[in-house]
């Protein structure tokens, strides 16, 4: 089912796949510059959402069986990857991808609530003064599967949350997560290990 949607596709360069049996309602897909891949999976269903790349050499995969609502998912720059694993639940999220060589990665099964963020960038460049040199370069995030995030998170750059776990309300991480199955709340702290979470 495809209802409401609009997608805008600018150059022959750039490519959009819907897979077997996706669902789409109210979202926007839009692809401006060379060779920019957005893949949806078989199963999926995306309801208000809103994707864009902008760039060159750039993908967006999503994976199939999954639920995606009220989200942006966005690549700036050249030569970036955001991939989102098979059986992904979400209420609300932002993801921003920017830079060049930049990877943003969700395994499979994992459960988000509302009002996430995930970013591997600053957004805006700082540099040194004595140097010129920047010094806040973007740097990778990974979510690895079945990862439970509860609403009201932010995920910074840099970022590695191991499988199995639980990141509690309103919790801003800007370090790894390097245990498995674990409770986690405010800046990364751990406060129950050998946990196990069912959808």
């Amino acid at each position: 089912m495809l209802k409401g949607n609009k997608f805008r596709i600018f150059f022959k360069e750039n490519t959009l796949i819907l897979n077997n049996k996706v669902g789409m309602k109210n979202s926007i897909i839009k692809l401006k510059g060379k060779n920019n891949k957005v893949i949806l999976g078989d199963k999926l269903k995306l309801s208000e959402c809103f994707i864009r790349v902008t760039g060159e050499n750039n993908i967006i995969e999503i994976l199939e069986e999954g639920n995606i609502q009220k989200s942006i998912i966005e690549i700036i720059g050249n030569n970036s990857t955001i991939r989102i694993g098979k059986k992904f639940w979400v209420q609300e999220m932002k993801i921003w991808c920017k830079g060049t060589d930049g990877n943003i990665k969700i395994g499979n099964n994992c459960m988000f609530s509302n009002n996430i963020e995930i970013r591997n960038t600053d957004s805006h460049p700082i540099y040194d003064l004595e140097t010129d040199e920047r010094i806040n370069l973007e740097k990778d995030v990974e979510i690895k599967d079945k990862v439970w995030i509860g609403s009201g998170v932010r995920i910074l750059k840099g970022v590695t949350i191991e499988e199995g776990n639980v990141i509690g309300q309103n919790s801003f991480l800007t370090k790894s997560i390097l245990e498995k199955n674990c409770v986690i709340v405010e800046n990364g702290r751990i406060i129950r290990k050998r946990i196990r979470w069912e959808m």
